[in-house]
């Protein structure tokens, strides 16, 4: 494993697991996401993760892709 992962204090490094779903409307989203977080609840925790699901048009406004 390359040296930065074994010195990188991860107690201060903030993971975001963000899916992005091309043409689904943002009234779908809300359940994925609910059930995403549910099956990652563990990580979740372990880890100290942030979920969240996007469709394309608020990936694009957060600048999470161009078009």
């Amino acid at each position: 494993m390359p040296r930065c992962f074994h010195e990188a204090e991860y107690a201060r490094i903030a993971i975001k697991l963000i899916l992005v779903i091309n043409g689904h409307e943002i009234d779908w989203l809300s359940p994925i996401n609910d059930a995403l977080k549910k099956k990652l609840k563990r990580q979740i925790k372990t880890w100290n993760l942030t979920v969240a699901v996007l469709n394309n048009q608020l990936a694009y406004e957060n600048q999470l892709i161009s078009v």
